[in-house]
């Protein structure tokens, strides 16, 4: 598990964040640092068609502005990350280049539970989705929902009890840092907002990840308060 008090909450920036404007990106740097003082544990910087030095731009401006208060991951550029000196990296379930992460927090997409399976003893984490329809990717219409969290939950207790070793060889291990034990931190991502993350938990899920409930929000108070009240739907699963 990650060394977070649960449930964790993870904000991932929308898709054109490293190519905003010089005003649109202050603004939302804001709402990011509002978001984390509420409750964000997590930013995950996404934006696949940033250069190598814009993902680096926004990361230190993102440093600047939350400190230390929550850990900074870049999606899909292990080298990017270690460049701008990057808390994490995470990989998308269809990530092509090589495993080494350098010592870095590894995350990893996954969409079914055969990838799940194949993933989840080499990463510190697994961001399961699609929960619900999103305004994010509106093409798809038919999501793999809370069961596929359930599986998954259910796959990584049976494997936590009955692992006896790491579960690659030794060339393998050198690749993803020495990485030898099982983690089963889940976190939900897709559609999520207020009203369902309680539901994400009651599945199997340590936490969630949002997009659109902070990057959206009209200003910082509304991100935090977003933030917060998510946390909060979050928590009130764990004290029942």
């Amino acid at each position: 598990m990650l060394s977070f008090k649960t449930p964790i909450l993870v904000h991932v920036t929308p898709e054109n964040v490293c190519r905003m404007n010089g005003n649109g990106c202050e603004e939302y740097i804001k709402k990011v640092s509002a978001a984390v003082n509420a409750g964000v544990d997590i930013v995950q910087i996404r934006d696949k068609k940033a250069s190598f030095f814009a993902l680096g731009k926004v990361s230190k401006s993102l440093r600047e502005a939350i400190g230390d208060a929550a850990l900074i991951m870049i999606n899909g550029d292990v080298e990017a990350a270690v460049q701008a000196q990057a808390d994490g990296v995470h990989l998308p379930e269809k990530w092509q280049g090589g495993a080494a992460t350098r010592g870095l927090l590894l995350g990893r997409s996954v969409h079914s539970l055969e990838a799940a399976t194949r993933f989840y003893s080499h990463c510190h984490f697994l961001q399961i989705g699609t929960m619900y329809p999103s305004k994010t990717h509106p093409e798809k219409m038919e999501v793999e929902g809370l069961k596929l969290m359930e599986e998954v939950r259910c796959m990584t207790d049976l494997a936590s009890r009955s692992w006896r070793g790491p579960l690659w060889d030794e060339d393998e291990r050198n690749d993803t840092s020495g990485f030898n034990f099982i983690p089963s931190t889940l976190i939900g991502v897709g559609g999520i907002n207020t009203q369902n993350a309680g539901d994400v938990i009651k599945a199997g899920a340590d936490g969630v990840a949002v997009i659109r409930s902070i990057s959206d929000a009209s200003c910082s108070e509304e991100a935090a308060d977003s933030a917060f009240a998510i946390k909060q739907a979050m928590c009130e699963i764990y004290r029942s």
